[in-house]
């Protein structure tokens, strides 16, 4: 039995021993994420609960893209525990990008008039860059995920120039 087989098999036949050494290696990255993954989303529902949002507008549209992105937040962090690593980063990918539009559409209502068009002109890529003022470091770390998962020939090319193939 070669090791690419012992490892296969590792990794089919004990899932909960992988979700255990990710959970151990990295147990203060989880819990920090974990931990803040609902102050946006509990910060919108208690708006709501006072009245704030009505049905149809920006801030509704913006709870329930939250919502769905904290849904796939949590899908993505137990696929990466599984060490289905590259679906669970697409899923992040997607989450970020859903939480980014969720700001976008809250904040500006050029965009959210776009956003409510339904008329597939909205480009919701466009989120990352409109909150890089306050997430600088976001659209170079949605771009590496992008990369990574959505255009994994760039991936590729990549790692055969560095002999990582």
């Amino acid at each position: 039995m070669n090791t690419d087989s012992r490892l296969r098999a590792f990794l089919m036949d004990d899932p909960p021993l992988i979700r255990s050494a990710f959970d151990q290696s990295y147990e203060a990255e989880l819990a920090a994420a974990i931990g803040n993954m609902d102050q946006p989303l509990f910060t919108l529902v208690m708006a709501g609960f006072q009245g704030e949002i009505g049905t149809g507008g920006a801030r509704f549209h913006a709870l329930a893209l939250l919502k769905g992105a904290v849904e796939t937040l949590a899908s993505s962090l137990e696929l990466i525990r599984q060490a289905a690593t590259v679906d669970g980063l697409a899923l992040l990918r997607i989450a970020i990008e859903a939480a980014a539009v969720a700001v976008w559409i809250a904040a500006d209502d050029e965009a959210f008039a776009k956003y409510s068009q339904r008329d597939r002109k909205f480009e919701s890529t466009r989120a990352i860059t409109c909150v890089r003022e306050k997430l600088p470091e976001l659209p170079e770390f949605w771009g590496a995920l992008s990369q990574a998962t959505i255009h994994p020939n760039v991936y590729l090319e990549a790692s055969e120039r560095i002999g990582n193939t």
